[in-house]
């Protein structure tokens, strides 16, 4: 049997579970606190990628993003400076992995990369600011902690 969820709906079931699991918990089903933080930690996660999303559909997919790195790395710019260049150039990220079946995605700390270069136009303020990404990394430890011990 396949499953197929788009994105938001996978990131809204993870999120659903991730509350159920924390009343579950608060009930006094201390176990549930780690179905908790894999499910959060899940959503969260594709609520990131649902943001690379909104710049190109392909950028969730690590041999997109790579094309991204590249280009910064070669002209020495942040990462959505980057994007965006190649964006201007009518780079074709979809052919980036045309073919591929079912193609990696990116890791949170690639999406953080460029969202910690995106500021609103209006106030000029970042959108993902260095406490937030903090705080995802420690949400990440502790997942990987229950994850692989």
């Amino acid at each position: 049997m396949k499953i197929k969820l788009d994105i938001k709906s996978n990131a809204v079931d993870s999120f659903n579970e991730a509350l159920a699991k924390f009343e579950s918990a608060q009930k006094g089903d201390v176990k549930a606190y780690k179905f908790t933080i894999l499910h959060l930690s899940h959503a969260i996660e594709l609520v990131l990628k649902m943001y690379l999303q909104t710049l190109d559909e392909n950028l969730v997919f690590s041999k997109c993003y790579q094309k991204v790195k590249q280009r910064a790395s070669a002209k020495k710019i942040d990462l959505l400076a980057a994007f965006y260049e190649l964006e201007a150039e009518d780079f074709d990220f979809g052919s980036v992995i045309e073919g591929h079946d079912n193609p990696f995605t990116v890791i949170v700390s690639d999406v953080l990369a460029i969202a910690k270069n995106e500021k609103c136009g209006v106030t000029g303020n970042t959108f993902v600011d260095q406490d937030f990404i903090d705080d995802i990394n420690w949400m990440k430890g502790i997942r990987n902690a229950i994850e692989h011990f």
